[in-house]
């Protein structure tokens, strides 16, 4: 038998579990309904409670769960980038209006100086022992 709980839990009981398997099973979607978790129980012998067999965990195909993002970062300054700019149908990031007027003054020398940059950084990187 089954049923939707209060907390949006679907939980399947067994009329008559075979010894050792699950006597319930429990599935709810967490993250967003990125994720299910799916917990296999038995009753416990000396009581009415129930014991946690295993507990598995599903990701959604094509989800980001668990991924992490890099923040955009501001071209100009290498901060958090918030604001976004184009240039050459291309979308790069700033974090100011200061850094917005200087991109739009000359966004393809500033372009130059970021990838510039980027370069020495990677270089820097890859000395290191």
């Amino acid at each position: 038998t089954g049923n939707l709980n209060a907390q949006n839990v679907l939980v399947l009981k067994a009329e008559a579990p075979k010894d050792g398997l699950p006597a319930r099973i429990s599935m709810r979607f967490v993250a967003s309904d990125k994720r299910l978790i799916v917990l296999y129980e038995r009753q416990s012998a000396l009581s009415s409670r129930y014991v946690r067999l295993s507990e598995v965990g599903y990701t959604r195909r094509g989800s980001n769960f668990g991924k992490t993002t890099e923040p955009n970062e501001c071209i100009v300054t290498g901060g958090r980038g918030t604001i976004a700019v184009t240039f050459e149908g291309k979308t790069y990031y700033v974090c100011c209006g200061g850094c917005k007027d200087y991109f739009e003054e000359n966004p393809a020398a500033v372009l130059a100086e970021y990838r510039a940059r980027q370069a020495a950084a990677k270089e820097g990187a890859s000395s290191q022992p």
